[in-house]
């Protein structure tokens, strides 16, 4: 029986002494497009572009070396329960949204987008938020906006399974 265990845990212990626990850390960088304490706000279901509050001239998601992960967070609030409030990152060069960064709610509640990293431009890009309302004359608003950028997720993920 002792022969089995070390037979088997030998392995992947070997594994475990090869995986740096410094290398296998994830590592994130915050990027707060609005925050503190005012909110933004609007009554149309056009959007509203906020390129004069928030704004990156230049975003390149290139110009982070090992980057595995982009997740927009925001928190939003509609005034009527049956209304969204749809918030959703910008490309103010392309003048068009970025695929999927759309987040919706009608009430007020912090959500998140999946890994966008796949849905930016290989070239740099002015970014920005666009606000709108699902229903004409109804009031959304929200009132903190992060941007997170991920780095070396699949070292970590790698370095968590060993370790359990």
């Amino acid at each position: 029986m002792k022969r089995i265990l070390i037979f088997i845990c030998l392995p992947l212990l070997l594994i475990f002494i090869q995986c740096d626990e410094e290398e296998a850390q994830i590592k994130q960088l915050r990027i707060e497009l609005w925050g503190g304490t005012s909110a933004l706000g609007t009554l149309s279901t056009i959007g509203l572009i906020a390129k004069d509050d928030i704004f990156y001239h230049s975003f390149n998601k290139n110009n982070y070396l090992g980057l595995k992960s982009i997740i927009f967070t925001a928190k939003l609030m509609s005034t009527q329960s049956d209304n969204d409030c749809i918030l959703e990152l910008y490309n103010l060069t392309d003048k068009t949204a970025i695929d999927s960064s759309a987040l919706a709610s009608h009430s007020a509640e912090r959500l998140e987008s999946g890994n966008l990293i796949e849905y930016f431009p290989d070239y740099d890009i002015g970014l920005t938020i666009r606000l709108r309302t699902e229903s004409s004359n109804v009031f959304v608003t929200f009132s903190s906006a992060y941007l997170y950028l991920i780095y070396g997720v699949d070292r970590a993920i790698a370095y968590l399974r060993i370790r359990l």
